[in-house]
């Protein structure tokens, strides 16, 4: 409860084995979160919908594949 996981111990849809940046967004695109492999505490976060994204760039310009996330209480 809380914890969004991210990484390769509960196979999820994305790879971070490549080392890219993942974000979290909210609903306006702006970022919530910088995820990190493992588990993401994400209970300071308002309950909504958020958008898990690649970062593309050398400084974070563009966006790549986004998959949606739903926060609850």
């Amino acid at each position: 409860r809380g914890v969004l996981y991210a990484g390769h111990d509960r196979n999820p849809p994305w790879d971070f084995g490549s080392c890219p940046k993942y974000v979290l967004l909210d609903i306006s695109g702006r970022k919530a979160l910088d995820l990190v492999p493992g588990e993401n505490d994400v209970r300071a976060l308002a309950p909504g919908v958020y958008f898990i994204s690649e970062e593309l760039g050398v400084r974070g310009e563009g966006l790549g594949k986004m998959r949606k996330v739903v926060v609850t209480r």
